[in-house]
């Protein structure tokens, strides 16, 4: 029987708080739908029903320092998810701890924890991370290592069989098991219950809207619909219904089997990292693009036709059938978690020493306390601050109190100050009288000097005149008639005053 997803109003519930053993699912902040988190979901689920129960706990988180998210919407699904910060104040019993990691956070995952964060995973005595590991692209033996710093007993679960091998595992250097996916139960539909639908992957792809084009040119009547923002519960009506489905992304997954499963016909060209080469020999399985191009309008043509149809789908079926059911991904699942891995590493990993996870708790806990100096350096380096100031103003209130004569000696030299401004302001209005004066002095003597000059050109232009020239002999008589006349004058004058003298010696 599938697992039912469905909405549940039921309180969350984190689990019991003193559990001995941790079963903890990290998963991302995206309320999306996606294949990734579809069979997260579905992981989280199967573990819940194998082993919820008295001194377990399953539980699913966001990552460290992320945003929170209680639960995914997109798509139906029964996990409640929970902070990372939750997750570590809950649980503080817990012995035996399996973390479940996205293969693409693994490099990341250690930095993002907080000194606190990691001090909880290195105090657990048996700590497993486990990568699932969905696409093989999005993994390197890199991007393992910083796991290590956490624990040496680090696992692998797979989705895809053709990754699912030893030499993957030693290229890793890690056990590895092949998980699978979840076959849900699907509603199988014949040719004339379909419609001329093909459903189209969302994946980028170079030569996507060169195909897309052939199809829509050699298939007018044919409609394409590409799966973008589309709730989970009409993307499984969409599929239903379709008559076909073309994928643009890793080649087997969700649009190719799921549209198999439904009685449609999938396309795709074949990679070698994710399809088993048993896929190879199918109709509707090409060897390049270029070779899907030329032929997926013709074989659609053909195809289209119940008997042809239903012979075309069922080899694809068969081969999907040969890999995945509900019976073989649970017991995948129980054989996990019983450590019964299908690729053991070569030398397998032991749990951690005591005194080597006693050795990370002492460098953790030392780490804590050199932040807490520096914290309390900090507040005492505060508190002389504060006290500082407390002084100041202390003083500056003491300093107020001989504030009175000061301020009476600043009023008197303000009042001074208004006075000696009057003053100047009284001396600015008689200089500015006293310029009036000087400059009507000026002028006035500016106006006699144009006289005088205008005399003298007048007295010039008489002497070079011709009349002044003959008067001349006349004014020399008259001259020294002047002089005669001046002369017996003063003559008379001293006669007079001499014999006034004699007269007065008589």
């Amino acid at each position: 029987m599938a697992t039912q997803f469905t909405a549940s109003e039921a309180s969350r519930d984190i689990g019991d708080a003193n559990a001995r053993k941790l079963v903890w699912f990290l998963v991302p902040s995206w309320d999306i739908c996606g294949g990734g988190l579809l069979s997260i979901s579905y992981f989280h689920a199967e573990t819940q029903m194998l082993l919820g129960g008295p001194g377990v706990a399953v539980v699913a988180s966001t990552y460290p320092n992320a945003p929170t998210l209680k639960k995914y919407t997109a798509f139906p699904n029964s996990m409640d998810i929970f902070s990372f910060t939750e997750v570590i104040t809950h649980f503080k019993s817990v012995d035996h701890a399996i973390l479940h990691i996205p293969e693409y956070f693994c490099k990341d995952f250690p930095s993002q924890l907080s000194p606190t964060e990691r001090l909880y995973l290195d105090t657990i005595p048996r700590l497993q991370v486990n990568i699932m590991l969905q696409n093989v692209d999005q993994c390197k033996p890199d991007d393992i290592e910083p796991l290590r710093t956490l624990t040496d007993e680090i696992t692998c679960t797979t989705a895809h069989d053709r990754y699912s091998t030893q030499e993957q595992s030693t290229r890793f250097g890690i056990p590895l098991h092949k998980l699978s996916v979840f076959v849900d139960g699907y509603e199988q539909r014949r040719w004339a219950e379909k419609q001329d639908i093909m459903v189209l992957s969302p994946d980028q792809h170079p030569l996507r809207n060169r195909v897309i084009d052939t199809v829509k040119k050699g298939l007018p009547s044919l409609e394409l619909i590409t799966v973008e923002n589309m709730p989970y519960e009409s993307y499984r009506s969409l599929i239903a219904k379709a008559k076909w489905s073309l994928t643009f992304g890793e080649g087997l997954d969700g649009y190719f089997a799921e549209t198999a499963w439904t009685g449609g016909i999938p396309f795709a060209v074949y990679n070698d990292r994710f399809f088993m080469p048993q896929f190879r020999e199918l109709p509707t399985v090409y060897d390049t693009w270029d070779e899907l191009q030329t032929w997926i309008v013709g074989d659609i043509l053909k195809l289209d036709h119940d008997e042809l149809y239903h012979g075309a789908g069922e080899p694809i079926r068969q081969a999907l059938n040969e890999l995945y059911s509900c019976e073989k991904y649970r017991e995948n699942i129980r054989l996990f978690y019983n450590e019964e891995y299908n690729f053991p590493a070569t030398s397998p990993a032991k749990p951690r020493p005591v005194d080597e996870m006693l050795t990370r708790i002492r460098e953790d806990v030392a780490r804590l306390k050199e932040k807490e100096e520096v914290r309390d350096a900090s507040i005492a380096h505060l508190r002389e601050g504060i006290n500082a100031r407390d002084a100041s103003i202390a003083q500056l209130r003491e300093d107020t109190k001989t504030l009175g004569p000061l301020r009476e000696g600043i009023g008197a030299r303000d009042a001074s100050i208004a006075q000696l401004r009057q003053e100047i302001e009284t001396r600015d209005v008689n200089i500015a009288q006293l310029r009036e004066g000087i400059e009507t002095r000026d002028a006035s003597i500016a106006q006699l000097r144009e006289g005088i000059k205008a005399r003298n050109a007048s007295i010039e232009d008489l002497r070079q005149s011709s009349s002044w020239k003959l008067t001349a002999p006349l004014r020399l008589i008259m001259h020294l008639f002047r002089l005669g006349v001046t002369a017996a004058e003063k003559a008379l004058s001293e006669l007079s005053a001499l014999r006034k003298s004699s007269n007065e010696a008589e």
